[in-house]
């Protein structure tokens, strides 16, 4: 979606949004720190704790992963 928007070919490019150019690379970022956090927790230190306290926390690392990746790269 985000190349059709920029009616661009190349993969790393920016949706021209000012506040959140986000490209498929920051999507990507985020997508696969989130499924390795939650792979981490899960089987490591919060394999006793609720799903749902796993998952918020991995959320935010992803979260925090690619606005990382948006605003400072």
């Amino acid at each position: 979606m985000v190349l059709k928007a920029t009616h661009s070919w190349e993969f790393c490019t920016d949706l021209p949004f000012r506040p959140f150019p986000i490209s498929w690379q920051d999507a990507g970022s985020g997508v696969v720190t989130h499924a390795i956090r939650t792979l981490v927790l899960s089987y490591g230190p919060m394999r006793a704790q609720a799903a749902g306290a796993v998952s918020n926390l991995a959320l935010v690392t992803g979260a925090v992963a690619l606005l990382v990746d948006i605003y400072l790269y």
